[in-house]
């Protein structure tokens, strides 16, 4: 599963709307500056990769770097482009981006940039699958403790999309301890442990 983060200033109605004539839905996401749309990438979609999805945030700050600055998680996330500018002929002239997202990205080397969601350590394992080198220790230990605000169901579709995209759920758990952390952190025992100390 891939999502697309679009950042939108003002209301979402009109917007959503629009895709929604396209044939986008709801997904369970429904959070205060944020919902998540998608759309079946062919008919007869049921698993998680046969959608596109839109993770929509909305804000009335008019600084998309600002706003990346204060929420994206990983330096290598810290980047933006105007809708507008996707298909013309400079665009990567016009990507802004955070301190050290073009360098961390060029060395794949993943820095947290903000502890901004509590599934953060799950996307971890996801970059260290595809190549990128972890975050320091105190980085991991900080975003292991960020899982206990996880709820069950949050949990299960964070398993699913790590043991989609790394191979497995043993090939996942190999990563975990290639990354320094001795938890299993695909068991619920373990994070509900976590949320008693």
């Amino acid at each position: 599963m891939r999502d697309h983060d679009v950042f939108l200033i003002g209301s979402p109605k009109e917007f959503i709307s629009n895709l929604r004539k396209r044939g986008f839905v709801y997904g369970k996401l429904k959070r205060k500056y944020e919902r998540v749309i998608k759309k079946k990438k062919f008919p007869g979609a049921k698993e998680l990769k046969d959608f596109v999805f839109l993770d929509i945030h909305f804000s009335s700050d008019k600084s998309i770097l600002k706003n990346l600055q204060e929420n994206t998680n990983f330096t290598i996330n810290g980047f933006a482009l105007q809708l507008n500018e996707i298909v013309s002929k400079g665009w990567h002239k016009k990507v802004i981006s955070i301190n050290n997202a073009k360098e961390d990205l060029k060395k794949k080397q993943l820095r947290v940039n903000a502890y901004s969601h509590p599934a953060q350590l799950y996307a971890c394992v996801r970059f260290v699958a595809a190549g990128f080198k972890p975050p320091t220790k105190n980085e991991i230990d900080s975003l292991l403790l960020l899982l206990r605000r996880l709820r069950k169901n949050q949990l299960e579709r964070n398993f699913k999309k790590v043991f989609a995209q790394t191979g497995g759920k043993e090939k996942a758990k190999e990563i975990v301890k290639k990354i320094g952390i001795k938890e299993d952190i695909f068991s619920f025992k373990t994070i509900k442990n976590l949320r008693k100390n």
